[in-house]
């Protein structure tokens, strides 16, 4: 729902729709990417209710480490819609000269770095129960952190050769290495510091 409100408020340079979803995903990336810093169990969604939650699926919870997402235990296309989703939304703030990559930047490298892990041709056996599959996404956010930051991502990096080209998914993982493989900072414009 904030990426769709933040592309909906630049379609219509609507700039209290654009600063509705910035809010709404403010709140709810701290509850999709866990941190281990977070504490013993994931930071609550904003609405705290925990029935829009599902950490587990039927009784399988993922061990809670840096970068595990909302929905890993469901399966890999819901955890990586839920990834495509926030960093879709960074990157239109970051189009309009809003940086909130800088905000989650953590636990959006911390994510790409547990589940690069185990995908080819990285061989870290995956948690019992847990699967882990290649989606068509990944590249804006790679895009973003290893070609315009020079972050250090090398299992990802190891990873996205493997997944190109992506295509269109059914939902709104779209065409990424079309978009943004390899393309870097081309046509930003300057960044503000993003206001919490």
């Amino acid at each position: 729902m904030a990426e769709a409100l933040i592309a909906i408020g630049v379609f219509n340079d609507d700039r209290v729709l654009f600063a509705h979803g910035v809010r709404m995903g403010r709140g709810r990336a701290p509850a999709v990417i866990n941190l281990k810093t977070d504490g013993p169990a994931p930071i609550a969604p904003p609405s705290a209710l925990q029935t829009s939650a599902p950490w587990s699926n039927k009784g399988i919870f993922p061990p809670f480490v840096d970068g595990v997402l909302q929905e890993t235990a469901r399966d890999p296309h819901h955890a990586n819609m839920t990834f495509s989703s926030l960093v879709n939304a960074a990157e239109t703030a970051r189009q309009q000269g809003l940086d909130l990559y800088a905000e989650q930047a953590a636990r959006i490298t911390a994510a790409m770095k547990y589940q690069a892990q185990f995908l080819a041709p990285n061989k870290m056996p995956a948690p019992p129960k847990i699967e882990f599959s290649l989606q068509p996404t990944w590249e804006i956010a790679f895009n973003h952190f290893r070609q315009r930051l020079g972050v250090a991502l090398p299992k990802m990096a190891a990873v996205i050769p493997t997944n190109r080209p992506t295509g269109a998914d059914m939902n709104h993982m779209v065409w990424e290495t079309l978009t943004h493989g390899e393309v870097g900072a081309v046509g930003l414009p300057p960044a503000t510091a993003a206001k919490p």
